[in-house]
């Protein structure tokens, strides 16, 4: 996942810190969705969330899927 712009100029990557010390990084890559669009579709669904809560949402979601993408897809 490619490292996003935040509006304050500072900037966010959505593979986390911590895939490596998982076992993740290997994995294939997920697309991600602008923040923007993020905040909306949660705001859709009730969750009204700022950039920043978006930010840390959609990266626990990516760590999320990662982890059963490789869980299902793992041989024993």
């Amino acid at each position: 996942m490619a490292t996003k712009k935040r509006r304050n100029g500072s900037s966010y990557s959505g593979n986390g810190s911590n895939l490596k010390d998982i076992g993740l990084e290997h994995l294939m890559k997920l697309d991600e969705l602008p923040i923007e669009q993020s905040m909306i579709m949660l705001k859709e669904a009730g969750i009204d969330v700022d950039e920043e809560e978006a930010i840390k949402i959609m990266e626990f979601l990516h760590l999320l899927a990662r982890i059963t993408i490789k869980e299902i897809f793992s041989p024993d």
